[in-house]
């Protein structure tokens, strides 16, 4: 279900700007190792979202990744503001916990 959501906003974001009006695309700045990096941080965010339970899931990618207000969320998924605000919380709380021992190996301090 977050998956189709995504889909869906990303597909209304390209309809809102002809192609064109895009540009060409930047060259890549960073250093590969930054790029590396931040590929491994992207895989193990998506294995420890994948954890979660739907709802949380759902909530937190809305949340956090599409950067949705907590109003839309609650109607999105039926369910009220509050149920939002726990759902997210207790789904950063699980992601803390499944990523605390690689917090090194992927380069926070």
């Amino acid at each position: 279900m977050a998956a189709n959501l995504c889909t869906d906003r990303l597909r209304k974001r390209a309809r809102l700007a002809p192609l064109e009006a895009a540009g060409e695309p930047a060259e890549p700045s960073a250093p590969v190792d930054a790029r590396l990096q931040d590929a491994q941080r992207r895989r193990a965010l998506g294995a420890a979202l994948m954890q979660l339970t739907a709802r949380q899931r759902l909530a937190v990618v809305l949340r956090h990744i599409e950067e949705l207000p907590n109003f839309d969320i609650a109607e999105t998924m039926d369910i009220s503001v509050e149920a939002v605000e726990s759902l997210t919380a207790r789904g950063r709380a699980a992601l803390a916990r499944a990523l605390a021992d690689r917090k090194e190996a992927l380069g926070y301090e």
